[in-house]
């Protein structure tokens, strides 16, 4: 476990780290003695385990240069996403489809205070940049992966209006009148359950925008008269594909299911 929370503190800080800081960061508690002898240790058992993976100097420490960091890429497919007045070719939408930005940093590791910190910031960053990556994916006319970039949104962060409304956009441009319809009832039965709120007007007028008629602030439907008026039995969500889309949604009812256009 030293070894892996060593890596990832390398990892997260670029690759290089001062020794004394990286001791002081993973042994908080220890005496600066204690820390720098247990760097050591840890230093020496990596050595043995996989070797050339740290290159370590006397005041230094660095990732080896073949060594490959998953969140490096994430990162950078991230923020160039986020840059608006960037035009996307087709082949960096499809590495923005393949890096991982649907999971936390290290969600294994557990609470170490010196990451949650950086398990906030790519949780935000990456909430972002899935939103944007569902507008990409809508324009291209990748529906289901457009569909499934905005349920990743969505399960990091379940009350996020914007990451809702990129979902119905990609539902209304598919064609799939009704399950937009669905998640737009669900979502505002959400904030009315736990908030006591309504959505904003430009959400609740989305479906107006499609000529699709829905009921109006002050006359939302029981959870259930929906599914009845449309011929659907509300089901949980559950998408094909790989594991990291294999969980539920919030209580609501069924969204799209099959496999990711990758």
């Amino acid at each position: 476990m030293g070894g892996q929370r060593l890596l990832a503190l390398l990892a997260i800080k670029d690759g290089t780290a001062n020794r004394a800081s990286a001791a002081g960061t993973l042994w908080p508690e220890a005496t600066s003695a204690r820390a720098v002898a247990n760097l050591r240790s840890v230093l020496w058992r990596l050595g043995k385990a996989c070797q050339g993976v740290i290159d370590a100097s006397l005041y230094d420490l660095r990732l080896a240069p073949h060594v490959a960091v998953d969140i490096g890429q994430a990162l950078s497919i991230a923020r160039e996403l986020l840059d608006r007045s960037a035009v996307l070719s087709l082949g960096r939408i499809r590495e923005g489809l393949n890096c991982n930005l649907y999971e936390d940093i290290l969600p294994d590791l557990g609470d170490e205070e010196w990451l949650e910190a950086e398990r906030e910031r790519f949780r935000q960053l990456r909430v972002h940049s899935l939103e944007t990556l569902s507008d990409h994916l809508i324009a291209v006319g990748w529906h289901g992966a457009a569909i499934e970039a905005a349920l990743g949104a969505i399960r990091s962060d379940p009350f996020r209006e914007s990451a809702y409304h990129v979902l119905i956009k990609a539902y209304l441009a598919e064609g799939s009148y009704l399950e937009a319809r669905h998640q737009h009832l669900a979502y505002r039965r959400l904030l009315q359950r736990e908030l006591g709120l309504e959505p904003s007007d430009r959400f609740m007028c989305l479906l107006d925008n499609a000529g699709i008629r829905g009921p109006h602030a002050g006359e939302l439907p029981a959870a259930g008269q929906d599914h009845a008026q449309g011929g659907v039995a509300p089901a949980p969500y559950r998408t094909g594909g790989d594991a990291r889309s294999q969980r539920p949604l919030p209580s609501g009812p069924r969204t799209w299911q099959g496999s990711s256009a990758r």
